[in-house]
């Protein structure tokens, strides 16, 4: 699972690693059994928030790109009230997510459209 913040293009890579550290940080605090940082898979707990993709030629998987596992699930967009002990990403298959887009409309689109500043973020957060 991505979460992603678009931002105007004016920050550097180490501004944006260091926002996202800290939005990781503070999110895996605040539910330790949700959430984590720890790369260590024996220590780990719940969902690892990646912060080191935040960086100059990480890549990640593109939104509705087909993943390579059984069944092709697609990697999908999802409204915050579908992420919740259980989900299932396979069952995100092409049929499925063309329905969704059909229903909901494309929940990548803000993420093309909007732009934000991490200055106050940062000041805010630091």
């Amino acid at each position: 699972m991505h979460v992603l913040v678009p931002i105007e293009r004016r920050h550097t890579y180490d501004e944006t690693r260091r926002f996202a550290e800290i939005v990781a940080g503070a999110i895996a605090r605040s539910y330790p059994n949700l959430a984590t940082t720890q790369w260590s898979k024996a220590k780990r707990r719940g969902v690892l928030i990646d912060a080191n993709q935040n960086g100059e030629g990480k890549t990640i998987a593109s939104v509705y790109s087909v993943r390579p596992r059984p069944g092709a699930p697609v990697s999908t967009p999802l409204r915050w009230e579908e992420v919740k002990p259980g989900l299932d990403p396979a069952q995100f298959t092409m049929d499925v997510v063309q329905r969704r887009i059909a229903q909901h409309g494309d929940l990548f689109e803000g993420v093309l459209t909007t732009k934000q500043r991490l200055n106050e973020a940062l000041r805010a957060l630091s």
